[in-house]
């Protein structure tokens, strides 16, 4: 006897974006839907729950690639399935306690297909980029409760496999790309094992957690190697709790930072592994009212991946790099009020990058960071059923970019705001949802100019 759930949800959704080409094209248009299943059934024993989903979309990608073509487009589809479950068993009795052992095991499998178009609708001018991936894996966690606190254990195998028209070595046979007179012509295989060990110590006032994950990737010959990490926490009093945490991971380079080497990019397929060690601490008050969060942070990042390009050459083009070291060190702060009817956040971020990298150096991730931003938010119900917020954005990213006429550009601060009004009912709700109010002209990241003002309405539907 046990108890069974299912549900089942689509969505579809469409635009033509908010800008065009030098051309006059569409680049910033998107369209797609979603589809998603998941079920469940679980009696006092075990657990066990299940999911498939697909969605599919296509989309203007303007200049994300390149600066040089602004008609780019991409269509992507992908699937995606898992079967978990969660299973107890009792370890042993003692003192009349029963000590029991519970299991996680798991196994999913995602297939990905993409079409990425440098000229859009034009493959006579530069051929399209077809590639399909399959990643399959399969883990078990477990963990069990003893005197000495709670202890973790796990391990996990994942296999990625891809097979394109341009990424990965070349294949001992090609492979048919459905729908088209090509072949995959390339491909590459990697699978990486995990091991993990954790215990958490859970005290009145004090909890420590400590462990570490062993890894060893296929890929480029990489041993097992150990990335430890501490997290602890104090509680003063009622309102107050200092914490600090030490830790350490990994970034495998993915496939296009490995052979992406087209339209004016080229990767490097000796790419090392992209490791981080992360220090920080805090301290949190909390109360009835309030809730403030004061943190300090390092980073220290060694072979980190990136695409940089030398704005010194006549001609640039983006190349995948590791830099040989980048250190992060950052402060933030945020305070979060709520009252009867009034609810409000701000919150502020700073950091400071010191890396051994030329100023010239242009950078599509690492050296492109956010000096400081600042957010903030209020919500209030002037009625009962009517709720009116209002939020605020300030950044200042350090660093260039290269526009579609091929010019450098630095970075420049920016603000918006934000607003959004919504009347709820018990089965339905309607809103007006407005981004950039002030109709502010900027760009964020990489050079794209973002939208001016864009308002949204709609009503939310709740079936019983």
């Amino acid at each position: 006897v046990g108890i069974a759930k299912q549900s089942l949800s689509a969505n579809y959704t469409r635009s033509d974006g908010y800008s065009r080409s030098k051309a006059g094209a569409l680049n910033a248009d998107y369209s797609g839907g979603k589809a998603f299943y998941q079920g469940s059934f679980m009696n006092d024993d075990f657990r066990l729950s299940w999911h498939a989903g697909m969605s599919t979309k296509g989309f203007g990608s303007n200049t994300f690639y390149s600066a040089r073509y602004d008609e780019q487009y991409e269509k992507t589809t992908k699937i995606f399935t898992a079967v978990q479950g969660d299973v107890k068993c009792k370890m042993y009795e003692a003192r009349g306690n029963t000590y029991e052992l519970f299991f996680r095991p798991a196994i999913y499998w995602n297939r990905s297909h993409d079409r990425f178009e440098l000229i859009r609708g034009s493959e006579a001018k530069v051929p399209f980029n077809y590639h399909r991936t399959d990643v399959f894996g399969i883990n078990l966690n477990s963990y069990f409760d003893w005197s000495l606190g709670r202890t973790a254990l796990g391990a996990e195998f994942r296999n990625e496999d891809i097979v394109s028209g341009n990424l990965g070595e070349p294949l001992n046979k090609p492979i048919h790309i459905s729908g088209t007179d090509r072949d995959y012509l390339y491909g590459l295989n990697r699978s990486n094992l995990s091991f993990h060990l954790e215990h958490n110590i859970l005290l009145r006032n004090f909890t420590l957690s400590a462990g570490f994950i062993a890894i060893k990737n296929t890929w480029n010959g990489m041993p097992f190697t150990f990335y430890p990490g501490i997290d602890a926490s104090y509680r003063m009093g009622d309102h107050w709790k200092v914490y600090a945490s030490y830790n350490e991971s990994l970034r495998m380079p993915s496939f296009t930072e490995l052979y992406y080497s087209v339209g004016g990019h080229k990767a490097d397929k000796y790419l090392k592994a992209e490791e981080l060690r992360a220090v920080e601490g805090g301290v949190k008050y909390s109360s009835r009212v309030w809730n403030v969060k004061a943190s300090i942070f390092h980073h220290h990042a060694k072979n980190m991946i990136d695409w940089v390009m030398d704005t010194r050459e006549k001609d640039p083009i983006w190349q995948s790099v590791n830099h040989t070291k980048v250190n992060t060190f950052g402060q933030e702060i945020s305070v979060q009020g709520s009252w009867s009817r009034v609810k409000g956040q701000l919150a502020y971020c700073h950091l400071h990058q010191k890396k051994n990298e030329a100023d010239y150096l242009q950078s599509q991730y690492s050296l492109e960071y956010l000096r400081h931003k600042v957010t903030s938010q209020l919500t209030f119900n002037p009625m009962e059923k009517l709720e009116v917020s209002v939020g605020y954005r300030f950044q200042d990213r350090m660093g260039s970019y290269t526009d579609t006429e091929g010019e450098v550009k630095n970075y420049h601060p920016y603000s918006v705001v934000d607003g959004k009004v919504t009347w709820k009912e018990d089965t339905f709700s309607i809103y007006v949802e407005g981004n950039n109010l002030t109709g502010h002209r900027y760009v964020d990241y990489g050079n794209v100019p973002q939208p001016g003002a864009w308002v949204i309405a709609g009503v939310k539907i709740a079936l019983n």
